[in-house]
């Protein structure tokens, strides 16, 4: 019977550290969402090779790669009015 208690305390245990697993990730996600559209863009270009940014990246893929507020993606225009702003138009 103390085999049978043990084995289920270990098993709650396991799922007490899966689900804490899960709620990080999530807590996570909803963070990246209500960072500031400057922010997301920084950290994505760090990530981005410099070879690959000089041939150039096109707003659809950066969209797809920003998360954001709007059908968890980011927003085009938001996207659209960042860039125009850093490149001066």
């Amino acid at each position: 019977m103390s085999a049978y208690v043990n084995q289920l305390k270990a098993l709650a245990e396991a799922e007490q550290v899966k689900q804490a697993k899960i709620r990080d990730t999530e807590q996570q996600t909803v963070r990246d969402r209500l960072t500031p559209l400057e922010t997301r863009l920084e950290k994505l270009l760090t990530t981005i090779p410099v070879g690959v940014q000089n041939e150039g990246l096109s707003l659809n893929t950066l969209q797809a790669s920003l998360r954001g507020r709007w059908r968890g993606t980011c927003h085009p225009g938001e996207l659209f009015r960042h860039c125009v702003a850093q490149t001066g138009l």
